[in-house]
């Protein structure tokens, strides 16, 4: 088992990065988890609403919010001090995020 990404801890829950739409609907990407201690996991969801990234509004473009979490997470890492990894599983749907944004912007040749 992987350990919390913001302490060092045993995790006992994973942080889905992208969130979902709504409280019971799908996640967006379930394969772009973070293994965190359920207090960074509680701490995490209290900085997303803080930031209003808890749910996505109705008139937030799904890839842009899904953006937002991802680079959220990026900058709590940086701020920590604390290396950003991901497993092989989180970092392929990573990657697919990141080439659907590209796509998205048409710079993909």
């Amino acid at each position: 088992m992987t350990r919390c990404v913001w302490c060092g801890a045993c995790p006992v829950e994973l942080h889905h990065v992208t969130g979902r739409m709504s409280s019971r609907g799908a996640y967006f990407d379930p394969s772009v988890t973070l293994g965190v201690c359920a207090r960074h996991h509680s701490a995490e969801h209290v900085l997303l609403r803080r930031l209003g990234l808890d749910w996505p509004a109705p008139d937030v473009v799904p890839l842009a919010y899904r953006l937002c979490r991802f680079g959220t997470v990026l900058r709590r890492s940086h701020d920590l001090g604390r290396p950003f990894v991901l497993t092989p599983s989180s970092s392929h749907g990573a990657h697919l995020l990141v080439i659907e944004a590209a796509e998205a912007l048409g710079r993909v040749p």
